[in-house]
């Protein structure tokens, strides 16, 4: 997994990771299920939890995306007042 990834193929790689341990959760009796612990991520093998603990690593983390927002709402500001300045020459 060393190739590239956007944010998109890491969210379906995730999500089809996640669908792949509920059905295997869902075909186990409820018994074993509860023994396992409950969660779907139980029934991934080692390689697939792992896969899904190196993906999850490549997400930005919520400062980041706080961050990403602020300087998104910060160039909309600046816009907005070039625009204004426009207006009045």
């Amino acid at each position: 997994m060393s190739e590239a990834l956007s944010r998109v193929e890491i969210e379906l790689r995730i999500d089809a990771l996640s669908d792949i341990a509920a059905q295997r959760m869902k075909e186990a009796s409820p018994e074993f299920a509860s023994l396992m612990g409950g969660a779907s991520v139980a029934f991934l093998t080692r390689d697939e939890a792992e896969d899904l603990h190196q993906l999850k690593l490549k997400l930005p983390t919520f400062a980041e995306l706080r961050y990403e927002a602020k300087e998104r709402i910060r160039e909309r500001i600046i816009a907005r007042r070039r625009g204004m300045n426009r207006q009045f020459l």
